[in-house]
């Protein structure tokens, strides 16, 4: 019996990873010194956006992070809704018990604008979020297995 079903964000609940990329490249280029590559962007994911920015800009990274957040909010509507039957899958893994959890490499305060944005701020018992110094998924699943008591031969993801 499947207790848990945990979920990643990020092209998995919506397709925010052009708008991350352009918001993330639009708020850091300018503090780069020059126009960010989609590569150079992707090459920083697995950390948070505190972690992502720290990378390419250790100076000044705190006006820089700023910048995303705005850009980040502003740039949401291009992807305002979460993925088609979504909010379905989740209603019925809910109304059928399931513990339903979001591990992400997000930063709390995007995964909130994320989830604000798409109306599910309140669609999982419980949301994990990355760090800025390395990618922590698999250390949140651990972490969510050894929390819930569930087994690995127990889980999908």
């Amino acid at each position: 019996m499947i207790k848990l079903v945990a979920f990643d964000l990020d092209g998995t609940i919506g397709d925010t990873i052009p708008m991350c990329i352009k918001a993330f490249r639009q708020a850091v280029s300018p503090y780069a010194g020059h126009l960010l590559t989609d590569r150079e962007v992707v090459e920083t994911f697995g950390l948070n956006e505190i972690g992502m920015i720290k990378s390419i800009v250790p100076n000044n990274w705190e006006q820089a992070l700023h910048d995303f957040y705005s850009l980040y909010e502003k740039l949401h509507y291009e992807c305002s809704e979460p993925y088609e039957g979504i909010r379905d899958l989740i209603a019925a893994l809910r109304a059928e018990g399931f513990i339903l959890t979001l591990i992400t490499g997000k930063g709390e305060r995007s995964c909130r604008i994320t989830l604000n944005e798409f109306g599910m701020e309140h669609d999982f018992d419980e949301i994990l979020t990355g760090s800025e110094s390395e990618n922590v998924k698999a250390q949140s699943l651990k972490l969510l297995l050894k929390n819930m008591i569930c087994f690995p031969r127990n889980v999908y993801i």
